[in-house]
């Protein structure tokens, strides 16, 4: 299964007032109204960090997508990772070597189609 990385719902961004509740939701349905046009899966990543990104997911875009009938995993599970392999302190770089210049980043859940 090929994987699209260019959907973002721009959730990080809430808590420091760079983008609106109302622009997280309008971003899921601009990508939610593309899903019958795609031809690869896709992940959304909902992040964690703050109140705020939780109440949206967890209020809205998960009962959302759950309505959808759209599968909810981790990241690692949509790629075929082990959990090991997820963060950089529990990776042992033997069969999933970290990039050079890698960053940080906080996903708890991804949400895909795998139409």
């Amino acid at each position: 299964m090929r994987f699209d990385a260019d959907v973002s719902l721009s959730d990080f961004d809430i808590h420091s007032g760079a983008t609106t509740v109302q622009q997280v939701l309008s971003n899921w349905m601009g990508i939610m109204n593309n899903v019958s046009t795609r031809d690869s899966g896709f992940i959304v990543l909902e992040h964690d960090l703050f109140q705020q990104t939780v109440e949206v997911a967890t209020g809205y875009i998960l009962p959302d997508a759950m309505a959808r009938g759209l599968t909810i995993e981790p990241v690692y599970a949509c790629l075929k990772k082990s959990i090991a392999d997820t963060y950089v302190e529990t990776n042992d770089n033997t069969t999933n070597p970290v990039p050079t210049g890698f960053g940080a980043s906080v996903a708890s859940m991804s949400i895909y189609d795998t139409h």
